[in-house]
């Protein structure tokens, strides 16, 4: 049981990875129940910097929302805002994504458990269940503390509230059926992130279910495994429900105006339901009614304009950018704008493609450079790669766009892509634009000696060489480690090699912990190694500990 627990726990953090927990998403004002009193938190002193805080959070830009939830958090610690000040804060550093915001991230949590503070129980337990996310993406990263952390609460009685994380796993699990090139031009922003995240969940996932001691478990405890499944399921399927995406040119309108009790549901609509016949028309006749459509501005017609953009992008007219560039200037819904920068990506085109690259260079909306760089990672024409090449070198380009244009520049998985990222590198400044080359690298078949070489060059930070090494220790044989632990020097990668070395069933890497526990000069690399030999079966290892104790 301690087995399947851990490989449950593990499963749910990689699952989880980029999705919101459910303070997270929340609605803007959700907080505690006195910031969710409008008179209260108009008397609130911090109630602007927190409005202002989520709204930089709901924009994507986490670096500055953690600022402002750490001034609230410093200036005003009897806000009725402070607790889910303190979340997140924790939780933007946690998106933010360096290895220095995680660890961040899980001091700043520490404050929830400050017992001379009333802290609700609903938010401890949400902050326990986002320490454990974190500190799986640490110990994937090869924070050793980390591993033990979620090892210890996998064997103890915080496991039923650590693992509240699986459900929202099992939602990002359920978005990877949805991530097709022809859907994923529809996803938003976010859906696009929890995408790529379930999508590197679940081959970490399938990673930890190949070996020996979870199948064990999984065979011993099936009809747990199959409850927790369809309730997991259950629980994805609702939390889908209102999700709207468009499959193959059938999508729901936008929840924002089915919300508005003046305007009709799209399936009731006759507008959309004559909208949708459009589709079938040829483009000249079809084009001036779908401008027509695209130019009103009267209430509830956003669904209808959302529609209509996308039936334009169907479109082969020489029309379909320039109306696709106009509704993504000009429309007043921040909603149809991003449809209109997503769709240009089936446009094609020099209008479009220049469009684009202006949107993704200088908007004022991070959110809509960001779908702009997906947008352009999504074109097959080669003007469209050369923009995102440039947007990734330019230094001009804020941080958090150019690591998107990176990342995306990559992600195709082309030989010429991921070469031409290799020998980028070094150039790069920052170690959050490295890393962002590194976890895109790392998903494409072929990375794991460049992985394994950045890890071993003393040049590079020690930050960067450990999420390189963090990757590339999944398909490291024992020879390949073994040759790194008597090339490294630094402490804290030792204890990720020795995690790494545990982890491989060949005898050499256990002959290598055994000979690391017996010789090694320095005393917490001993108990590190001593550490994991305790957790084998291997019967040499049994046969080490028994000696050690014997001494």
């Amino acid at each position: 049981m301690k087995a399947l627990r851990l490989a449950t726990l593990l499963a749910g953090i990689a699952l989880v990875g980029g999705a919101a927990p459910a303070r997270a998403v929340a609605s803007p004002t959700a907080g505690a129940a006195r910031a969710a009193d409008p008179t209260v938190r108009r008397q609130d002193p911090a109630d602007s910097l927190y409005r202002a805080a989520r709204a930089a959070m709901g924009r994507g830009e986490y670096r500055q929302a953690e600022s402002l939830f750490r001034k609230i958090t410093a200036t005003y610690p009897k806000s009725g805002v402070y607790n889910d000040a303190v979340y997140f804060q924790a939780y933007s550093l946690f998106r933010a994504g360096g290895t220095s915001d995680l660890q961040r991230a899980r001091d700043v949590l520490r404050t929830v458990n400050d017992t001379s503070r009333d802290v609700p129980r609903a938010l401890r337990r949400d902050a326990l269940s986002l320490d454990t996310r974190i500190c799986g993406e640490l110990a994937r990263r090869g924070d050793e503390a980390c591993a033990r952390v979620l090892r210890q609460r996998a064997d103890s009685s915080g496991f039923g509230n650590a693992v509240t994380g699986v459900v929202d796993a099992t939602v990002a699990a359920v978005t990877e059926a949805i991530t097709s090139p022809a859907v994923a031009r529809a996803l938003s922003e976010t859906q696009v992130a929890a995408a790529e995240a379930a999508r590197e969940g679940t081959r970490a996932a399938a990673e930890a279910i190949q070996s020996q001691e979870v199948q064990r478990a999984i065979a011993d405890a099936g009809r747990e495994a199959a409850r927790a499944a369809q309730e997991g399921m259950r629980a994805g399927a609702e939390a889908l429900r209102d999700v709207s995406i468009s499959i193959g040119g059938s999508a729901k309108m936008s929840s924002s105006s089915r919300r508005n009790p003046n305007c009709r549901d799209a399936d009731d609509d006759e507008r959309v339901i004559a909208l949708n016949a459009l589709q079938q028309m040829d483009a000249e006749r079809a084009m001036p009614l779908l401008r027509k459509v695209l130019a009103r501005r009267d209430e509830c017609s956003e669904m209808l304009r959302r529609r209509a953009v996308f039936i334009v992008a169907q479109k082969k007219s020489p029309e379909s950018a320039e109306l696709l560039v106009s509704a993504a200037r000009n429309d007043p819904n921040a909603e149809v704008r991003e449809e209109a920068v997503q769709w240009l990506s089936r446009v094609g085109g020099d209008r479009a493609i220049d469009f684009l690259r202006d949107v993704a260079r200088s908007d004022t909306s991070v959110s809509l450079r960001k779908r702009a760089v997906f947008a352009l990672s999504q074109s097959k024409e080669a003007r469209a790669r050369e923009t995102l090449r440039a947007l990734a070198t330019a230094r001009e380009t804020t941080a958090e766009v150019r690591g998107e244009a990176l990342y995306w520049a990559i992600a195709r998985g082309d030989s010429t892509d991921a070469e031409w990222a290799r020998r980028l590198f070094p150039s790069l400044e920052t170690r959050e634009l490295k890393e962002r080359v590194i976890s895109s690298l790392a998903r494409q078949r072929g990375s794991s000696a460049w992985l394994m070489q950045v890890a071993r060059d003393s040049r590079e930070s020690l930050e960067v060489r450990k999420s390189a090494f963090g990757y590339a220790a999944r398909n490291a044989t024992a020879p390949q480690l073994i040759e790194m632990w008597d090339a490294t020097k630094e402490k804290e990668l030792k204890e990720s090699l020795i995690l790494a070395l545990s982890r491989r069933k060949e005898p050499e890497a256990l002959d290598k912990l055994i000979a690391i526990a017996r010789n090694d000069q320095d005393r917490d690399v001993r108990k590190s190694a001593v550490f994991w030999l305790s957790r084998s079966s291997e019967p040499r290892a049994l046969a080490f500990l028994t000696e050690l104790i014997d001494k």
